[in-house]
């Protein structure tokens, strides 16, 4: 405390001047005004160390110079945040949900030798560990992650603020995000918001039910027919469901584990490598408007498409030139997803569809 430097704090003080330390940080504590916070400065401690600063915990000021110091002071020693360059033959992977869904056990059954052959332990980070393995001639990188809280939950200072940004840092780093669900607990806000994210990230994305296990130990379960029982309740919790791959885990017998792996060799495939060609899309599109042709917005203006093609993958974009965007109805774009999903799969990917006319794009992912 600013105001209270006594013989101990001397005493502590003495001990790091002796003992060579590293940059060593004072901090005066309780200078909750500008009037405290110079008189801090008449400290005999000042000069003595590598920095000084006078704070206040209770009003939370004058952190932003310490801060820096900190930041600064680490970055020089090594200790700054950085990615390592991959190539795209690595399939990213992040595995993220609720605490205690299972999310270790399935990373421990994923690595284990008996599954997978680890090449290498790699940070990319400081406070993270990716994990480099091969698995079926493919490289993959499982991206280390945190546990999700509801952010409504979580105080501004907490210190899980960070678990859970580090967790939107690992969707955003990965290729392929599988979604956790706990499969005795159900659906929860909390996973609609994750998915919800990763969608936002035009990420792959895979939803793994895990703890089968004890789905299938309950009392009064018809095991041939759960299964298709979830699926359905899946869907009325997923309008995207069609095109999602959906998993069924038990990380602690290590059951269907790889079909995580597998599936995003699959939707690897899928979203990186997979291309219509133009004249096979149109004639596509000339069948799917004869079966059900475009509803307008607009009485006096009838929606057309002339053509289209794929012009992107990862993920793929398809733009159609039609005579105006803003005659179709928003409702159009979903028979149009799902009629490309029915003819050329893309599964487990989001798919961008653009109109183009007059010199006017709509983005029909939205």
């Amino acid at each position: 405390e600013y105001d209270k430097f006594t013989d101990l704090d001397e005493k502590i003080l003495k001990i790091l001047r002796d003992k060579n330390m590293p940059p060593v940080v004072v901090v005066a504590n309780k200078a909750d005004n500008e009037n405290s916070k110079m008189e801090a400065f008449s400290l005999p401690v000042v000069n003595t160390f590598d920095a000084f600063f006078p704070i206040s915990v209770s009003h939370h000021a004058w952190f932003a110079e310490m801060k820096e110091f900190i930041a600064q002071n680490l970055k020089t020693r090594g200790h700054n945040y950085f990615v390592e360059d991959l190539d795209e033959s690595f399939i990213k992977l992040a595995l993220v949900g609720r605490p205690n869904v299972g999310k270790s056990s399935l990373i421990n059954s994923i690595v284990g030798k008996n599954r997978v052959m680890v090449k290498d332990l790699a940070g990319t980070t400081r406070d993270s560990i990716d994990t480099k393995f091969h698995y079926n001639e493919k490289d993959f990188v499982l991206i280390d992650t945190a546990g999700i809280r509801r952010l409504s939950k979580i105080g501004t200072r907490n210190i899980e603020n960070w678990s859970v940004m580090r967790t939107e840092r690992s969707i955003t780093r990965a290729d392929v995000v599988a979604v956790i669900v706990d499969g005795v607990d159900g659906i929860h806000q909390q996973d609609l918001s994750v998915i919800s994210r990763v969608l936002e990230e035009k990420k792959w994305l895979i939803i793994v039910i895990n703890k089968w296990d004890a789905v299938l130990a309950k009392e009064n379960i018809d095991k041939e027919k759960i299964m298709g029982r979830y699926l359905t309740y899946l869907s009325e919790k997923f309008d995207f469901l069609p095109w999602v791959s959906v998993i069924f885990t038990s990380a602690i017998e290590r059951k269907r584990v790889e079909e995580i792996l597998e599936t995003a060799i699959l939707i690897d495939n899928e979203r990186k490598n997979k291309r219509v060609k133009t004249s096979i899309f149109n004639g596509f599109i000339e069948q799917a408007v004869v079966k059900h042709p475009p509803t307008g917005n607009r009485v006096a203006h009838k929606p057309r498409i002339y053509y289209g093609s794929q012009v992107d993958v990862n993920p793929p974009k398809f733009v159609l030139t039609v005579n105006n965007p803003e005659h179709f109805h928003f409702s159009y774009k979903r028979y149009l997803e799902n009629k490309i999903r029915d003819n050329f799969w893309f599964a487990g990917t989001p798919i961008i569809i653009e109109y183009k006319g007059r010199g006017k794009t709509k983005d029909m992912t939205k």
